[in-house]
């Protein structure tokens, strides 16, 4: 394949796949030492470069390493047609994987989404933008939701989620990035207290009882009317200690 093709192909694969050309050939480089390895029964190194493929296999003789280059005669089934699907898959698989690493970076925090729809199994799927401008879909199992709302949440409804996990998984065979939401997180408490009063520091829930009650500790008090939207959103008491960062305060409740 005549290098200005090879490096066409790479492009686009990269802008198809939201990937740098970097890692584009990354991905090629590893297959093509994984399926050679397998091929010769030695170690394979392939690099990919702006000269073209060099693909050599290592092989212990005596105990001494002996370097063999090999023509890469499956270059043009990897990139020309005949094997395709098993390059994309590879780059749809390091895409996915990329993702959730940095979805993972904001596990634990508070997202508001729109629920959409039921699983098979009676989950709810919910649209929410774990990164702005970037919609997907999360699911929320129902033995994450309060027993008192379960029967009240619906498709149609905005509500508050705690982004639980970010994972990737193999679903049917295809990558794909399984994201769970929850609505009995103590964290849900904190981060709609922390949103409505962003300017107060240190508002942390340490201890609920879903439905119930919600216990937060916070060094100053905070506005009646945000605790009150906190308690419409989760349909809870919020009961809030007013805990000083300077010694020598009392503790309050309001």
């Amino acid at each position: 394949m005549p290098q200005e093709t090879l490096q066409e192909t790479i492009r686009q694969l990269a802008i198809k796949y939201g990937l740098t050309k970097a890692e584009v050939t990354a991905v090629i480089e590893r297959l093509f030492a994984r399926a050679l390895c397998r091929w010769y029964g030695h170690d394979v190194v392939a690099i990919l470069d702006e000269d073209g493929l060099s693909v050599n296999a290592y092989k212990k003789i005596n105990g001494i390493i002996n370097q063999q280059p090999i023509e890469p005669l499956l270059l043009r089934r990897f990139l020309a047609g005949k094997a395709p699907r098993i390059l994309h898959r590879a780059l749809e698989k390091y895409r996915t994987t990329k993702e959730a690493v940095t979805y993972k970076r904001h596990e634990h925090q508070l997202r508001w989404g729109d629920v959409i729809g039921y699983e098979p199994d009676g989950s709810l799927r919910v649209e929410i933008e774990v990164l702005p401008g970037e919609k997907i879909i999360a699911i929320c199992p129902n033995n994450r939701l309060g027993v008192h709302e379960r029967a009240l949440i619906r498709p149609g409804q905005r509500r508050a989620w705690h982004l639980r996990r970010v994972e990737p998984v193999m679903l049917n065979g295809t990558p794909r990035l399984k994201v769970t939401v929850d609505r009995v997180s103590k964290s849900l408490t904190a981060g709609l207290l922390r949103e409505k009063v962003p300017g107060i520091q240190g508002v942390q829930c340490v201890k609920r009882y879903v439905g119930r009650k919600s216990f937060v500790e916070a060094p100053v008090r905070l506005p009646k009317a945000a605790i009150l939207a906190v308690k419409r959103e989760l349909n809870e008491h919020i009961q809030v200690n007013i805990i000083p960062s300077r010694p020598g305060y009392a503790h309050g409740n309001i």
